[in-house]
């Protein structure tokens, strides 16, 4: 039985909000390595049930920080 594990970057986040990917399949995984602060950020409120339009527009707004 294999582990399931996968390295989260922004710049991948981005990618597949701006093509209308839904988060909750890039975040599927057994284990979730996050690269940087923005990624977090972005899983928080993911995990908050915050909508992936919501998520892009506070990324375009830059009020992530």
């Amino acid at each position: 039985m294999g582990f399931n594990k996968r390295f989260i970057k922004f710049e991948n986040i981005l990618y597949r909000l701006e093509n209308n990917e839904p988060l909750k399949n890039y975040f599927s995984a057994d284990a979730l390595f996050l690269t940087d602060e923005k990624s977090k950020k972005i899983l928080d409120l993911h995990n908050k049930g915050v909508k992936d339009s919501e998520i892009l527009k506070m990324i375009k707004n830059d009020e992530l920080g």
